[in-house]
């Protein structure tokens, strides 16, 4: 009997707007160009370029992200952009100050995936226990507040961003936290996310089903097979319905 549904969260129940070209690295380029210019207004010329703080910003990334998907590190966009204002020899803002002038721009344009809000609706009249479970770099109170605007908060009973536990998806302790939370034993709970390796394959290998939203960003690997596949949250409840033997 499936008790409870646990969702990623970029993706999945939440989009963001495009920047630039439309690639990951050109969305992230715009909140890192917000804060070489907020450092530049506080402190005049800096000892680098935008273009060499962004590829610097990104290089650090390049290194902390793999870090902690193998459990080896817990990166945070305050450490990353305190981190960041070495390299362009200034001393850091108030840590809220970098985090606002980075997210401030990302921010912009949020909003539910199609479904999204039926969906958690619809699961939640039924009884169900919603969680969510996000890798970010971002303070939760950040993302807790666009799910609030978005009218996505209040179903989810526990909210798990690994900026605040300190542990990345895929690695096992993340999600069996957020199912304790919720009072869930992984064989009775669902998981429903995009990426293959970090929520479908990690949510299996902890005995919960898995349901991949279908995505042409994270595709399919070989080794990947998803219990279910979905175009759009739309098609959630019913799915869930007939594996909790329900009829509507």
């Amino acid at each position: 009997m499936i008790r409870g549904v646990l969702f990623d969260m970029g993706g999945t129940l939440v989009q963001y707007a495009a920047h630039g070209d439309g690639s990951w690295r050109a969305w992230e380029a715009a909140g890192l160009r917000a804060v070489y210019r907020g450092l530049a207004a506080s402190h005049g010329r800096l000892a680098c370029a935008e273009a060499h703080f962004v590829d610097e910003a990104f290089a650090w990334l390049a290194r902390a992200w793999p870090a902690a998907l193998h459990g080896q590190a817990a990166p945070t966009a305050a450490g990353w952009l305190r981190e960041c204002c070495g390299r362009a020899g200034v001393a850091p803002p108030p840590d809220d100050t970098l985090v606002t002038w980075y997210t401030d721009p990302l921010r912009r344009g949020v909003r539910a995936a199609p479904g999204a809000r039926a969906a958690l609706a619809a699961l939640h009249q039924r009884g169900m226990r919603l969680g969510l479970v996000s890798n970010t770099i971002w303070p939760a109170g950040i993302h807790r507040a666009d799910l609030a605007a978005l009218g996505l908060l209040a179903p989810l009973g526990v909210t798990s961003f690994s900026s605040a536990m300190g542990v990345w998806k895929p690695q096992a302790a993340i999600m069996r936290r957020t199912l304790d939370a919720l009072g869930l034993a992984a064989t009775d709970a669902v998981f429903v996310g995009d990426h293959p390796a970090e929520d479908i394959a990690a949510a299996q290998a902890l005995g919960m089903r898995a349901v991949w939203c279908h995505n042409d960003r994270f595709p399919l690997t070989p080794a990947v097979h998803p219990d279910a596949t979905i175009a759009s949250l739309d098609a959630l409840p019913l799915l869930i319905d007939g594996w909790s033997g329900l009829s509507r």
